[in-house]
């Protein structure tokens, strides 16, 4: 394993593991990508601050799509911006507008309120109705998402074995 010596070598890493989450996605959905490393790397060097929160960004950047895939958004570059992992793990599947909105109501919020409000945003599926997720829930849920890769792998080389006969 490389361990990056500097700091433009960690930055290239970073965004190396990005884009190659992108590229695993995008194909996933059954489409490819219209950018690779270079566009990557200038998107995160030319964004200082997080998109939402506008908190310097560290080497812990992450890429966020404004219109998220999961709702119709296209995997492409005009829809990424560069977000702190707080921020991306607060928007979930919201929108760059829905975010905006719920940005703008935390900010008119007794600073107590928001905080507990941010706290059950981030805390996403794992405490519902006061209810903890159990790990055999969690274990089984990953058990589930890798049989659905292999199947659409599969499903994948099948087709494409059918198409050469």
């Amino acid at each position: 394993m490389n361990i990056p010596t500097t700091q433009a070598d960690a930055l290239q890493a970073r965004c190396r593991r990005l884009l190659h989450d992108f590229r695993t996605r995008a194909k996933r959905d059954g489409t490819a990508l219209d950018y690779g490393l270079v566009e990557v790397r200038r998107l995160v060097e030319s964004s200082p601050c997080c998109r939402w929160c506008r908190c310097p960004l560290a080497f812990d950047v992450s890429l966020d799509h404004v219109q998220p895939t999961s709702r119709g958004g296209p995997h492409a570059l005009h829809n990424l911006v560069a977000v702190c992992r707080r921020c991306q793990a607060l928007k979930g599947m919201l929108t760059g507008a829905e975010m905006e909105f719920l940005l703008e109501f935390l900010e008119g919020l007794h600073p107590v309120a928001r905080q507990d409000i941010e706290r059950r945003l981030l805390g996403g599926g794992k405490v519902y109705g006061g209810k903890k997720e159990s790990a055999e829930v969690r274990r089984l849920q990953g058990l589930v998402a890798g049989l659905a890769d292999r199947v659409a792998r599969q499903s994948e080389l099948l087709s494409k074995r059918a198409e050469r006969k």
